[in-house]
């Protein structure tokens, strides 16, 4: 998150004046039209503050954060990622309109792995969201137990011309899945095949992308 949050503070008309072009754009190409305006609804409803003489929406990692972990109470982990994807689309709307900075949600994002968005959403429907998204910075990411050997890796790979791009997120989604889910102490060279079909149960995809994911 940066320094000054107040960067992040968008004037109430600017949020609604935003979205009602967002979701005109979206009338064309999509039929999910009211899952849109709800998450953004939803979204603006909680972040919004007031801050002196005017009301505001707040659109930090912070209040994100917390407006994930209380929408994702009432719902289904399907719906929470669909419902984020739907405001990530918005809060880029917003970027785009000159409103913020950059994307607190794609940071977010960044800083948890680039994780996929349901894998994301996992992790806000977990016993403790709060512990793991607030200190995503301490206790997930730097500690994730193949991070090197990935980076290695990878180098390797794209110095013989392969540009490895599609397959490293698979590599990065193994380590995060085990950094977040197994004893602190493991290192690369303890990892079991027991960890390797705790991954395969997590994941949400056919048998063959599965064997796809285990060859690389």
């Amino acid at each position: 998150m940066k320094a000054d949050e107040s960067q992040y503070n968008v004037s109430v008309l600017n949020t609604e004046r935003v979205m009602t072009v967002h979701l005109q754009e979206l009338r064309s190409y999509t039929q999910s039209l009211l899952i849109h305006k709800i998450a953004i609804r939803k979204l603006l409803s909680y972040c919004r503050k007031e801050t002196g003489a005017y009301e505001c929406v707040k659109l930090n990692e912070t209040e994100i954060i917390q407006w994930m972990i209380e929408d994702a109470k009432a719902i289904c982990t399907k719906y929470v990622a669909i419902r984020v994807m739907a405001v990530n689309r918005y809060i880029k709307a917003l970027c785009h309109h000159g409103l913020l900075p950059d994307n607190p949600l794609e940071n977010l994002k960044a800083s948890l792995g680039n994780q996929s968005w349901i894998s994301i959403a996992e992790l806000v429907k977990s016993p403790n969201p709060g512990k793991i998204l607030n200190n995503r910075d301490t206790n997930s990411v730097g500690r994730e137990v193949l991070n090197e050997h990935i980076l290695s890796y990878i180098k390797l790979k794209q110095s013989v011309g392969n540009i490895y791009k599609k397959n490293q997120r698979v590599l990065f989604d193994f380590d995060h899945f085990i950094s977040m889910r197994t004893n602190p102490t493991l290192y690369a060279n303890t990892i079991e095949p027991k960890h390797i079909r705790q991954w395969l149960k997590h994941m949400k995809c056919s048998f063959n992308e599965q064997r796809r994911k285990i060859y690389i």
